[in-house]
């Protein structure tokens, strides 16, 4: 599913679904190493670049917090 995701979603799509997915791994207020796994290798076969990835979580974390 993820070279569908990347032959019709652009970066900017790429990075708000990988905030999204942050979003929901945080969701319990807890991250375990299964989640933070997934996603990083959901993001790297979605080719988004490492400091979107750190951003993106950061801004789902922060988000959580609230």
């Amino acid at each position: 599913f993820t070279s569908h995701i990347n032959a019709h979603f652009d970066m900017t799509a790429k990075v708000r679904m990988v905030e999204y997915m942050w979003g929901v791994a945080y969701a319990d207020g807890h991250l375990n190493e299964h989640e933070r796994h997934t996603l990083w290798r959901l993001s790297d076969l979605l080719h988004v670049p490492q400091g979107a990835y750190v951003h993106a979580r950061l801004r789902a974390e922060e988000s959580a917090r609230r």
